[in-house]
């Protein structure tokens, strides 16, 4: 249980759910969101993509110690990395020709492993990206807009975990505050 000696305002949280079993890190969220409910103010920092888009209201990526985007997670999503993403797997030399020909008509797209996402395509025409090959379509997310603006990976190798670490704060910043 979470407890407080008296009634605060604001309550700073520095990633509180890392290490926890994800039982343990869900019951913590709904003491955060309780407290935003109740009219208290938690900032709170985390790696945790899901836990931003969860909780949050208002959201600052960080990168390299500055604010390079703020909003809330629906205008993130939509200004930088559009609302719908559709996935192609395959080998490099197919994902380069599928990012190549996205690049070419204006779409950003984002590589992780053996997938390419493309991003933004709520407006091409299906025939379009049926023409590529065979897809997924998904909604767009934020980790989509973190690597978007970043160029960092969530998933990258240990050997550059120490690197990334040093780099940024990764992943999020979040206000979470009673609307």
């Amino acid at each position: 249980d979470l407890a407080f000696v008296n009634s605060p305002k604001v309550v700073l949280l520095d990633e509180p759910t890392v290490g926890l079993d994800p039982q343990v890190r869900s019951d913590l969220w709904l003491v955060v969101d309780t407290m935003r409910r109740s009219g208290v103010t938690v900032v709170m920092s985390t790696h945790y993509i899901e836990e931003a888009e969860r909780l949050a209201d208002d959201i600052a990526i960080m990168n390299h110690g500055r604010i390079i985007a703020r909003g809330t997670p629906e205008d993130l999503r939509r200004s930088h990395a559009g609302s719908e993403a559709v996935e192609y797997v395959g080998g490099p030399e197919l994902l380069d020709e599928i990012a190549s020909k996205a690049s070419a008509i204006g779409l950003r797209t984002r590589r992780a492993g053996l997938s390419v996402s493309v991003l933004g395509v709520e407006n091409t025409p299906a025939a379009t990206l049926d023409s590529w090959g065979r897809h997924s379509r998904r909604p767009t997310n934020l980790e989509d807009v973190f690597v978007l603006l970043t160029g960092e990976s969530l998933d990258r190798s240990e050997e550059h975990t120490s690197e990334l670490q040093s780099h940024s704060d990764l992943v999020c910043r979040l206000l979470l505050e009673k609307k």
